[in-house]
């Protein structure tokens, strides 16, 4: 069963009428979306130890009062929405807050510091014009934007671009809003394959 609760993809999975065949499910689910939050419910003892380790977020049990099921999964949204937040995807590219890092079908792209943050604040206002400013400030840090060096942030992007479409991205994956800024908005690879957006 899916559900919509503010999450992209809930999956509800009932325990209780062949164990054998929920925890492939659950197995199957956690392997083909890692992002969608996986609800195993009901099932005999023993079975939410077990729906868990094959992938599940969360066991409710058989009689679960909706309010409390509700709470429940709204407090498990919380969590993995934090954790989420720290990554993005932009259809085989993805880029790592934590880790400082980009990688395209899982080959790290060797980025400097300053390419990174120029790369991490273009996919998290994915589509949507970035202005010299705030790639400044990502650059710079605090009070960057009060200076931002146009010639500095193009030879930055260049870099990038070049970088980007060595990995298998197209060049023109960011582009230029001149006089405002740049967008990122192409998530083709540079054999011309469509690709989806972030997870």
């Amino acid at each position: 069963m899916r559900l919509a609760l503010g999450w992209d993809q809930i999956h509800v999975v009932d325990l209780d009428a062949n164990l054998d065949h929920a925890l492939q499910a659950i197995h199957d689910l956690r392997v083909a979306d890692a992002n969608s939050l996986i609800v195993a419910f009901g099932g005999p003892s023993g079975s939410a130890i077990a729906g868990l380790e094959e992938g599940a977020d969360l066991h409710l049990p058989a009689g679960t009062r909706i309010p409390h099921a509700v709470a429940q999964l709204r407090a498990v949204m919380r969590r993995l929405a934090l954790r989420q937040a720290r990554h993005h995807w932009v259809g085989k590219l993805k880029v790592d807050i934590d880790r400082m890092e980009a990688s395209v079908d899982g080959e790290v792209v060797k980025l400097t510091p300053s390419e990174f943050k120029v790369l991490a604040a273009l996919v998290e206002r994915l589509g949507q014009v970035v202005p010299n400013a705030a790639l400044a400030q990502a650059i710079y840090g605090e009070g960057g934007e009060d200076r931002p060096s146009l010639e500095g942030i193009k030879v930055t992007i260049s870099r990038l671009r070049l970088k980007l479409e060595a990995a298998g991205l197209r060049s023109h994956a960011i582009r230029v809003a001149r006089g405002f800024g740049y967008i990122f908005d192409q998530v083709e690879d540079a054999g011309g394959r469509g690709a989806s957006g972030r997870s």
